[in-house]
């Protein structure tokens, strides 16, 4: 990652105008490339239920930025922002220093977290890991890291083990590390700094794995000498068992009753993760945050599961620095039409690219309003439409389902 793009020093310098509270808030730190969001909703969910008051620091949102910063699971109010930000705005005139935006609410959620007295602090990382604004964070009682693939190149690297040293760079020396990367080198670097090391496969496996229909699963799971039997996580895929896995992993590790780590598991959910909607006629609106070649074969894998009689179709739209080649490969064997939007960002990937991945099945539209009206003409009964391939396309599709069928 080139250091003259990120550091950190500037955002401790304000910190420490502030008093230093990213000294002192305990902290679980989160990196990964995929599934980061959803474990550590799992795990700011099981620390809830064992009676913890706990912050949760996301990114990104998807319509309003308060949705990053939640306490007891709750979008801390614009009001509540706006006061730590007004004491980050003091303490860059004070110092000299600038900010990201990014930055800038990274300060806000801990003096936010701080402030309130939160027993603990979940905290994803935006990019990377070692040089990311969240790893300012010092009091870390865990740092857990969720499956790593190739991600950003043009910061963390070409290849996967430049990208895991990038990641494993939140890793606090002799701490707890709960290691689902998939990766050896993170394992490694946890075992030279003295960590107490909890790796999937290794210290802790899952068991049993059982469908509770309509994409929900359960399974058991097994960390030394402690079972838990019938966890059931709150969102849908195969993929969450392995999220909620690690959540439970670091519950035992951090010795949180079982019961607990199973409501918190069963609680979890977060808006845009193969959150699906009745749309009548036995039709469903499928949205997912698949923004890369693993979370779109997981998408692919989930729709493998649908009955003969459903056919689906696709909405979907890229930023230009994704394998949108990739992407397109694990999908279009899944869907019998897709409409290719251009997303309304400056990274946008254009739509007639896209299109051209899925051959004879790819057809462009202007917006999502636009490809939801040619492809609403085509779906029969029991039919399955899928929005997907970045924020501004769930954006739009979760706004028509909240107002149409909540």
């Amino acid at each position: 990652m080139p250091e003259n793009k990120f550091q950190i020093d500037s955002l401790q310098k304000i910190l420490q105008f502030e008093g230093s509270p990213h000294k002192k808030l305990p902290v679980i730190a989160v990196a990964g490339t995929n599934g980061k969001g959803s474990v550590s909703e799992y795990i700011s969910r099981i620390m809830i239920s064992s009676g913890k008051k706990t912050g949760l620091y996301t990114s990104p949102h998807i319509f309003n930025f308060t949705e990053r910063i939640r306490i007891n699971s709750e979008a801390a109010s614009l009001r509540m922002i706006k006061e730590e930000l007004k004491k980050i705005k003091v303490a860059l005139r004070e110092t000299g220093v600038e900010l990201s935006q990014f930055e800038k609410l990274t300060a806000a959620a801990i003096l936010l977290f701080f402030r309130e007295k939160c027993d603990v602090a979940v905290m994803e990382t935006g990019l990377g890991g070692r040089l990311d604004a969240t790893n300012v964070c010092e009091n870390k009682i865990a740092s857990v890291i969720t499956p790593i693939s190739v991600e950003h190149t043009e910061y963390l690297g070409e290849s996967i083990e430049s990208i895991a040293a990038e990641k494993a760079g939140i890793i606090k020396e002799e701490g707890l590390l709960i290691d689902f990367s998939r990766t050896a080198h993170v394992r490694e670097t946890g075992k030279k700094m003295g960590c107490r090391v909890f790796s999937s496969g290794i210290e802790c496996k899952k068991e049993n794995i059982e469908s509770q229909g309509d994409g929900f699963y359960s399974f058991d799971f097994k960390a030394g000498n402690n079972r838990i039997k019938n966890i059931k996580p709150g969102m849908r895929g195969l993929h969450q068992c392995d999220n909620a896995a690690a959540a439970a992993t670091l519950g035992v590790a951090m010795k949180i009753n079982q019961g607990n780590i199973k409501e918190g598991c069963r609680q979890g959910f977060s808006r845009g993760r193969l959150e699906v909607f009745d749309a009548g006629d036995g039709k469903k609106l499928i949205v997912d945050a698949a923004h890369n070649p693993s979370s779109a074969e997981t998408l692919a894998e989930y729709l493998r599961e649908r009955p003969d009689s459903v056919d689906v179709f696709l909405i979907m739209g890229v930023l230009k620095d994704k394998d949108y080649e990739a992407m397109a490969s694990f999908l279009m064997p899944e869907v019998k039409n897709a409409f290719l939007i251009t997303p309304a960002s400056e990274r946008a990937l254009d739509c007639s690219r896209l299109a051209g991945c899925f051959g004879s099945k790819g057809e462009t539209a202007e917006s999502f309003a636009g490809a939801f009206r040619n492809i609403s003409g085509k779906m029969k009964r029991g039919d399955w439409l899928v929005c997907c391939g970045s924020f501004s396309v769930v954006r739009p599709a979760l706004e028509y389902a909240y107002r149409e069928y909540n």
